[in-house]
């Protein structure tokens, strides 16, 4: 995929602890629908892009769809951010990632595209409302902590 798509994220409304959450990069659309348990996800994304700003090369999100387990991982490579949806099998001797969807882009794009996502999310519920759907509270504090990060990381 080229620099030049752009990729978007946006979260459906969550319903009874599961949440669905699209990413589009123009030409393909990706979409997972996951649940509250065994991870929290939307707190593990705050925490991922909050890491990513810091500096870490790599960052990791864990998602769940009953059985099935995903990964989204954010990988800096150069002067791009790439970032790849992965589900996670049991192979013979350990774990398999197989690839389902992927993104390489500038830095400030691809993280942009995901606060903005979560940012949009927050701003549907007051937060007992986002609990009460979610099943988990929303990350206000490392959203802060992200928003800030965000601000300094554009300018």
């Amino acid at each position: 995929m080229t620099a030049e798509r752009k990729l978007k994220v946006s979260f459906d409304e969550p319903e009874h602890g599961w949440i669905a959450i699209t990413m589009s990069d123009g030409e393909e659309q990706f979409m997972l629908v996951v649940e509250h348990v065994p991870y929290d996800s939307v707190t593990e994304l705050a925490v991922a892009l909050n890491k990513m700003l810091e500096g870490y090369s790599e960052a990791v999100v864990r998602w769940s769809e009953g059985p099935v387990e995903y990964e989204l991982i954010f990988r800096v490579s150069g002067e791009s951010l790439n970032f790849e949806v992965c589900e996670i099998a049991s192979a013979q001797g350990g774990i398999r990632r197989d690839p389902l969807f992927g993104f390489s882009g500038p830095h400030d794009q691809l993280l942009t595209s995901f606060w903005r996502a979560l940012r949009e999310l927050q701003g549907r519920y007051n937060p007992s409302e986002y609990e009460r759907r979610w099943k988990e509270p929303f990350p206000t504090r490392e959203m802060e902590v992200l928003t800030r990060r965000m601000k300094a990381f554009r300018r």
